[in-house]
């Protein structure tokens, strides 16, 4: 299958959105291939467009314990759910990547996904690390989300 440029999807999680995920009010921007980015109206995070689902195929993050070395060794799960945006109590947990974190207390990883899930014009994409904190200023230090856009019926 080929690709347009305009079917390759690149977004990277943002804190303080208004109507963000959890505490930290998290969404997405789009990162385009002139490297600027693009939100969604009215100061939301970035939606799938109506009429398509975006799939995704792989994940990159990187965390770092507020207490640095003190977080050596301690295990941190990243999920992503995928949750209803007219019924936000319809969210169910799409991925799961877990790392251990170093002996500075940081770790990262990338995960490529074999199927990849997808997520409809009609969802959004949560995140939650467990057991956190999730940040700022420290714990998540980025999040992306490679994927392509494919028509939804």
């Amino acid at each position: 299958m080929t690709l347009s440029a305009s079917q390759h999807v690149t977004l990277e999680v943002v804190g303080g959105f208004n109507g963000g995920y959890g505490p930290s009010k998290l969404d997405f921007v789009r990162i385009l291939s002139d490297g600027s980015s693009q939100s969604g109206p009215g100061g939301l995070g970035w939606r799938v467009p109506a009429g398509h689902a975006l799939v995704v195929t792989d994940v990159d993050w990187q965390y770092v314990h507020p207490q640095g070395a003190t977080g050596a060794d301690r295990i941190m799960v990243l999920r992503l759910f995928i949750e209803n945006i007219a019924n936000p109590s319809n969210s169910r947990r799409a991925f799961e990547s877990t790392i251990t974190l170093s002996s500075k207390g940081e770790g990262g990883i990338h995960e490529s996904l074999t199927t990849g899930f997808p997520v409809s014009s009609k969802a959004r994409i949560g995140v939650d690390i467990i057991p956190g904190p999730i940040g700022p200023p420290s714990g998540l230090q980025h999040l992306l989300i490679r994927g392509y856009l494919i028509a939804d019926i």
